[in-house]
């Protein structure tokens, strides 16, 4: 009977189910246990009173993009840079260098940590004595701090001598602002001349995990997610604006050919056709300048599952992207 109530089974359920006149009669009961009685039965029954437990967060780890890059990318790279690390024993921590092979270099790891802790961080469940009474408390999470720094097998990055990377700050609008892209490539920076200080024998690899911030990409980069098939005099990403209010467009760097030679994506300020002057080619021409013929692509896939990543040529913007 509790199975059947699910996670909120509670004693006030057994209460409830002996009450019913078919469970007394055939369990012989004139009355059904009192609340206490139940609540003794409960922890006959393996359960306990108290906080939900919480394992490790696991939203959208079996989404099909996120199984996709694991399994294809991440896992693949991981087994290869394995080969280079030290490894331990589980029980003595005895430590057992890796075979290189000449020339190689063995690898150490680095995973980015972020933490905040807030101001009302406090334990739920304690012992309290009976003479203790309510008090009151704050309401809310209360002030945070923000604690970003590089952990690996020998623990904290620190520097030859002691210097570290960690970053403190204090986030929100009218404090210090916010660990952003700018301020995380910073921190990166810092990072990667101390291991090379510290550990010049060995090859560092720096782990994030990826949140947006993390995955950034320079302001001119090549991206094909918001490409127009034809020409387009106002295809620009916008980075902000100036005093005036006016939006500032910043134009995409330029691709590379496949012999190596850049291609600029936006037709010349002297094109014959003035109407095209200055615009952007657009796909299909781009494309065709790589020597593909696009007739017949659609500029993406649609529907709710977009494009097959195992299957390329699906549509324009995959084309271009692979």
């Amino acid at each position: 009977h509790l199975m059947s109530k699910g996670k909120y089974a509670s004693a006030n359920d057994i209460v409830a189910y002996l009450e019913t006149l078919e469970v007394k009669q055939w369990f012989k009961l004139d009355e059904p246990p009192s609340l206490r009685t139940a609540q003794r039965w409960m922890k006959e029954l393996g359960y306990r009173w108290s906080l939900d437990p919480k394992g490790q967060y696991a939203d959208g780890h079996e989404r099909e993009d996120v199984v996709c890059y694991r399994t294809h990318r991440y896992v693949l790279l991981w087994s290869r840079l394995e080969k280079r690390m030290c490894t331990y024993d589980s029980k003595t921590m005895q430590e057992f260098p890796p075979a290189l092979l000449p020339g190689q270099k063995p690898v150490m790891v680095w995973f980015h940590d972020e933490l905040i802790f807030y101001a009302n961080d406090r334990r739920l469940t304690r012992w309290i004595n009976c003479a203790e009474g309510a008090k009151p408390y704050a309401k809310g999470d209360g002030a945070s701090i923000m604690v970003a720094d590089f952990v690996g097998i020998d623990g904290w990055l620190t520097g030859p001598n002691g210097e570290s990377t960690r970053v403190v700050m204090y986030p929100g609008t009218n404090r210090d602002g916010y660990m952003n892209n700018g301020r995380i490539c910073t921190q990166l920076e810092n990072a990667i001349k101390l291991a090379k200080a510290k550990y010049p024998h060995a090859e560092h690899v720096f782990i994030y995990d990826n949140a947006t911030k993390h995955t950034k990409r320079r302001e001119n980069a090549l991206s094909v997610t918001k490409l127009t098939i034809g020409h387009s005099p106002n295809f620009s990403d916008i980075i902000g604006t100036n005093e005036k209010g006016e939006k500032i467009r910043q134009r995409m760097c330029d691709g590379v050919m496949p012999d190596g030679s850049p291609q600029c994506l936006y037709h010349p300020p002297d094109h014959p056709n003035e109407d095209l002057r200055g615009d952007f080619k657009g796909i299909a021409q781009i494309l065709r300048e790589r020597g593909i013929d696009p007739k017949g692509l659609k500029l993406t896939c649609t529907g709710e599952r977009g494009c097959d990543r195992l299957v390329g040529g699906c549509c324009a913007r995959r084309v271009l992207g692979d």
